[in-house]
């Protein structure tokens, strides 16, 4: 099948909008191509391109020095070790009462334990509830907690609960 060509007419001052009287005054616009065997395909370019996408690629390099990074990192033998220092009982800061955030963290976790099916630590429970109990067992200093009382500075104080004062809050409690 023959080429098909597009042509343009070139118009000049001398002739007017006629038609031209030889082929050779027209220009081809565009050439089109038919037959699809004139075109070649190279695998080598496409290879090309695409080692170009993956050298170029933000998200592999990104990837990359992240990998990079965690694992030097998680390989460094300096590691920092969190160290709580604990204030001496002679040069504690703090007042020795008991808190109400601290006696209801203490009854609540007691409730807990009980709840969970820890065995009560005061006698004849056989009619309490167990908050009652935990109640009874703080009253008679029968729990064996400690306190840990984050100070300013970033050191701690431990007090047991024998150590705190409490008939402040255990006329509350009543």
């Amino acid at each position: 099948m023959p080429k098909k060509v597009k042509s343009k007419k070139i118009e000049t001052e001398d002739e007017p909008d006629d038609e031209p009287e030889d082929e050779s005054e027209l220009e081809p616009e565009e050439e089109q191509i038919e037959d699809t065997d004139d075109l070649s395909i190279n695998d080598e370019d496409e290879e090309e391109i695409e080692e170009s996408d993956e050298e170029d690629c933000l998200i592999e390099k990104t990837i990359n020095e992240d990998n990079q990074l965690f694992d030097n990192v998680y390989n460094s033998e300096e590691q920092p070790v969190n160290k709580e220092v604990i204030v001496a009982k002679e040069n504690r800061i703090t007042i020795n009462r008991l808190t109400k955030y601290e006696m209801v963290r203490i009854l609540g976790e007691r409730t807990k334990q009980l709840t969970m099916g820890a065995k009560p630590l005061v006698k004849n429970y056989n009619n309490l509830s167990y908050e009652k109990i935990a109640e009874e067992e703080l009253k008679l200093n029968m729990i064996p907690y400690k306190i840990k009382r984050p100070l300013p500075n970033g050191k701690f104080e431990i007090w047991t609960l024998d150590e705190l004062y409490k008939d402040h809050i255990l006329s509350q409690l009543e």
